[in-house]
């Protein structure tokens, strides 16, 4: 194989290349080895399909010219075997016989020039220049492609390059991330490549079917975008702790490669940026005592619910908390046991309501609970359950708490302030009557 660097002219196109010659007639053989030997850079010839195959599996040339009629093994079955070793092998027939099953079985195999005899020196030259420039230009690319396949081997990111019809290329760290050896064993496993699935604003989609589609919402994106890899590992049941989280987050930069529909995908691991970014967000939006949302998270999901109540119709309710003879605790025990009881009282809330509704602290020994698309009766019904829990818990030095609960609904006058200071007097109306009661209005 002689190809490795681009070529000037058709003289050094022609120059570069070893052609193999098959043909049974000796005189024919011997006038176009004349002709080829003085444009072409090496010259094998065969006087029939067996010695052309053999020479082929021996040195391997860049080209092939056969007859077609030949004893033994014909032109063409002698390509058919050449092309199960390499399939795009650039094979030119010549022939004097016009038969439509030679032209048949020439179509079928593929060839790349049909030459007619008696051969024209002149078209037997132009076969030869066309298929040396496609061979050319191939290997030019095949070159290209092991370099960049080199240089994103070398790359810590993980690379993909996808095309409409399959995952052609993952880079060393894709195939370790994944957890296979070589591109071909991660193709006979997941058949047709189409579960290499990464998640986008919380949309799971498959690099290889919605290509197009991620390249879109990628554009769309005013920031780098983020996106989630699955991590490969055994199956829910057998993880160390269930609901463990399977994914990781990458950064992701794509680019249109030479080809239609071809793209390279680059996956940057950001799960450190990403866990300190979430721990400034905690930090940002929780209570640090009772480990509940604060009052500025608080806000900022009030305000989307009632957007949305306002915009769906959905009811939206919610429940102000208030422990009974809070201040009496810590003139008791002091403010430590105080605290403690405010952990243990704010995780009584939180783990027995559902992932939709959120538990905030409000101020002080005061909760507020969220509870979208809770009507008043069904807030009602929630608040008589947490009041039981909260009586029947045990809490530090012995205690046993009550706490006054008031429920409110959101209405289609009501602003945040309205609806958290109709919540507070229902609660301050449960408190008046005896505490340790559900008031709503």
């Amino acid at each position: 194989m002689s190809f490795s660097v681009p070529l000037s002219d058709d003289h050094e196109t022609l120059r570069a290349l070893t052609v193999l010659y098959a043909e049974d007639d000796p005189d024919i053989r011997q006038q176009l080895s004349l002709f080829l030997q003085r444009r072409v850079g090496r010259l094998l010839t065969a006087p029939n399909g067996h010695e052309g195959l053999k020479l082929f599996r021996d040195r391997r040339p860049d080209l092939v010219i056969t007859d077609i009629l030949m004893p033994g093994m014909d032109g063409l079955e002698m390509g058919r075997a050449m092309r199960e070793t390499e399939p795009d092998l650039p094979i030119i027939v010549t022939t004097a016989h016009n038969d439509e099953a030679f032209f048949l079985r020439s179509i079928e195999l593929g060839v790349d020039r049909y030459v007619l005899k008696p051969t024209r020196m002149p078209v037997l030259e132009e076969a030869l220049l066309h298929c040396a420039r496609s061979l050319w230009r191939r290997r030019e690319v095949e070159r290209y492609n092991r370099f960049l396949g080199q240089l994103m081997d070398l790359n810590p990111n993980l690379m993909a390059v996808v095309s409409e019809h399959q995952v052609e290329y993952l880079n060393r760290a894709f195939l370790d991330f994944l957890g296979f050896t070589s591109l071909e064993a991660f193709r006979d496993t997941r058949p047709g490549s189409s579960d290499l699935l990464i998640t986008l604003d919380g949309v799971a989609y498959s690099l290889l079917r919605d290509g197009h589609g991620i390249i879109h919402l990628l554009h769309q994106k005013e920031t780098l975008p983020v996106v989630y890899l699955a991590i490969p590992g055994p199956p829910a049941a057998l993880r160390s702790r269930p609901g463990e989280d399977r994914a990781r987050p990458f950064s992701v930069t794509f680019t249109a490669l030479p080809g239609s529909g071809r793209h390279l995908f680059a996956f940057s691991d950001i799960t450190r940026i990403e866990h300190e970014r979430q721990d400034l967000r905690e930090r940002v939006f929780t209570d640090p005592l009772t480990g509940a949302c604060n009052r500025v998270r608080l806000h900022g999901l009030l305000n989307a619910e009632t957007h949305r109540s306002r915009r769906h119709g959905h009811p939206l309710g919610v429940i102000m908390v208030d422990i009974d003879h809070f201040k009496r605790i810590n003139d008791r025990y002091g403010y430590e046991a105080g605290d403690e009881i405010l952990r243990i009282f704010s995780r009584v809330l939180s783990h027995n309501l559902r992932a939709t509704e959120i538990v905030a602290r409000w101020g002080g020994e005061e909760f507020l609970v969220v509870v979208p698309d809770g009507d008043l009766e069904g807030c009602r019904l929630l608040a008589e359950k947490l009041r039981g829990l909260v009586r029947d818990a045990r809490f530090p030095q012995g205690e046993r708490l009550t706490a006054s609960f008031g429920v409110a609904r959101f209405g289609e006058q009501d602003t945040l302030g309205t609806l958290a200071e109709r919540a507070e007097r229902a609660m301050l109306q449960a408190k008046e009557s005896g505490r340790d009661r559900v008031v709503c209005l």
